[in-house]
């Protein structure tokens, strides 16, 4: 059974990958290329976790449409993959997925998320695991509380958290998809903060 330090999940689009390079300068961690397939599990469930011994966890979340967008922007292909890891909530067919133009009207359609970001984080934070859970924005990295988190100096803890990318041309294309996920963000917030309260934690 592998140990590992710290496991860093998450709907994936949001500095993660970075996120996980950073931290596993001085943990042990979950493979950031996700090779081992842990990064976006659709559930702490999951019987893969059998083979691990996950001491801590990071669920690191972001702003959900600018989140879907950038997996557009950057290879269409990666959109369809990265919702079968997510649970695929929805149903969908690849071709629902192959465009940003293709999946936000059926978004708005049935005015539902349909990237299943909202399906993973309710998995995660309505699950009870035999590891604490930290829901961490990573648009509001509290370094303190990070630290204190993962009993560490803080000095070794370094983020260059840049803006992120936004799309105001699918946005404006998109309202009623674009308020959904807005939505979605401040329900993953009360989320997060009711999960991290409950295991003594707090987001800020």
């Amino acid at each position: 059974m592998k140990d590992i330090d710290v496991l860093i999940t998450g709907s994936g689009g949001s500095g993660q990958s970075y996120f996980m390079k950073q931290l596993g300068k001085n943990f042990t961690t979950n493979c950031a290329a996700d090779n081992d397939t842990l990064k976006h599990m659709s559930s702490p469930n999951h019987p893969k976790l059998s083979n691990y011994n996950v001491k801590k966890c990071i669920f690191l979340y972001n702003k959900s449409f600018e989140c879907i967008c950038s997996f557009y922007r950057r290879n269409p292909s990666w959109a369809w993959f990265q919702v079968v890891k997510l649970g695929n909530s929805g149903k969908l067919k690849a071709g629902n997925l192959s465009s940003a133009d293709n999946f936000f009207p059926l978004v708005e359609e049935r005015n539902a998320d349909l990237f299943s970001i909202e399906y993973q984080f309710e998995n995660w934070t309505n699950a009870k695991t035999d590891f604490p859970v930290y829901y961490v924005d990573f648009n509001n990295i509290n370094i303190d509380k990070l630290a204190s988190f993962l009993n560490c100096d803080k000095d070794i803890l370094s983020f260059d958290v840049k803006k992120r990318r936004e799309y105001p041309e699918l946005r404006d294309k998109y309202p009623l998809a674009y308020s959904l996920y807005q939505n979605l963000d401040l329900k993953k917030q009360s989320l997060a903060k009711e999960a991290n309260s409950r295991q003594g934690l707090e987001l800020n």
